[in-house]
């Protein structure tokens, strides 16, 4: 063959191969195949995103005929958590544009679900299958679980998501910075902390510190940020349901009302109910007015509930002027007792 026309032929063949790439559509699939057994619905929540913004996409699926199917929007790599009627997720796996997920013989629990689609999901897949008592129980044994992967696989993205998605740096504060400075190679990269939206950990070394803002998804706007030390805050975070609810937003309504002007200080009801209508139909009716409506729909595996100490529900949280922490824990009282104090040393 002559030199042009290899040229022509070279040239013809890096045209197709970018043409090929340019043919990848900002878009993933998933596919179940159902047990006769499953019944019920299942939820598959991703935060989707593309050059300019991102947003949670939630997707609610029933098998029909024996398979479930949907295809997501995303530009850029995501992790999808899977729920079914609990408020946990119960199986995590990671995409890619133009990757197809597909899950065979699924039964009722996705804790059993064998996903495949891409390495990383394989990986967390094997890892979970494994350790099926520990994700469904938590605790120590969990982070007994992850911590023994992480030390013999240093340099595997796996080991960063499962640092991030299931050890419970709470219950063990003092072995997770070493577990996660002893990362290594493709594990170390930083993309693994922006896609598990652990903004927390990018500064490295205090894993115990408020982070410096608070970003969370809100009814009334979207997302609204909350910037430690701008103003005081309370932050409530509950569930619709549990008893004392109503009780914890009439305390909210009270200082809203004694405290009205909002631009010196902040009051959120933070709702951490993976469906999104038990969310929506408790802020419609409780009449808690110049606050701040969240939803963190990941509940206590959200990455800003982990960032903030937040380890059950409900939990109160009062910030100083300075963005200190004054007050964690579930006595609504004493937050609300400390929240007012600040008002009276303006």
């Amino acid at each position: 063959m002559s030199e042009s026309k290899f040229n022509v032929a070279w040239l013809a063949g890096l045209l197709l191969l970018l043409l090929a790439g340019g043919c990848v559509k900002n878009e993933f699939e998933v596919e179940v195949a159902t047990r006769d057994d499953v019944s019920g619905h299942f939820t598959f929540l991703y935060y989707a995103s593309d050059s300019r913004r991102g947003w949670l996409v939630e997707e609610v699926k029933m098998p029909e005929n024996g398979k479930l199917s949907f295809v997501g929007k995303t530009r850029n790599p995501s992790l999808v958590y899977v729920f079914t009627q609990g408020r946990e997720p119960k199986a995590v796996f990671y995409v890619e544009r133009g990757d197809k997920i597909t899950v065979s013989d699924a039964g009722p629990s996705p804790v059993e679900w064998k996903i495949k689609g891409n390495a990383i999901t394989e990986g967390l897949t094997s890892w979970r299958l494994d350790h099926q008592t520990e994700v469904r129980d938590g605790g120590k044994s969990l982070n007994a679980a992850v911590a023994a992967y992480v030390k013999d696989h240093r340099s595997d993205p796996v080991s960063a998501l499962l640092l991030l998605l299931y050890y419970d740096r709470h219950d063990d504060e003092g072995e997770f910075p070493k577990l996660w400075d002893s990362l290594e190679g493709e594990a170390a990269r930083t993309e693994w902390m922006e896609l598990a939206a652990r903004s927390d950990l990018s500064a490295g070394g205090d894993f115990t510190r408020l982070p410096r803002q608070i970003i969370i998804n809100s009814l009334e706007n979207g997302v609204d940020t909350i910037v430690p030390g701008r103003v005081p805050a309370i932050l409530y975070f509950g569930r619709n349901g549990i008893s004392r609810r109503e009780a914890d937003v009439r305390i909210l309504r009270r200082l809203s009302e004694e405290w009205n002007d909002s631009g010196q200080r902040v009051i959120a009801e933070i709702g951490m109910d993976a469906d999104s209508t038990a969310r929506t139909w408790p802020v419609r009716h409780d009449s808690l007015r110049r606050a701040v409506h969240g939803w963190m729909p990941l509940g206590l595996s959200d990455s800003v509930a982990i960032s903030l100490g937040v380890g059950r529900v409900p939990t109160f949280i009062v910030l100083g002027r300075k963005g200190e922490r004054l007050y964690n824990g579930q006595d609504r009282d004493k937050a609300a007792e400390i929240f007012t104090s600040l008002k009276k040393s303006k």
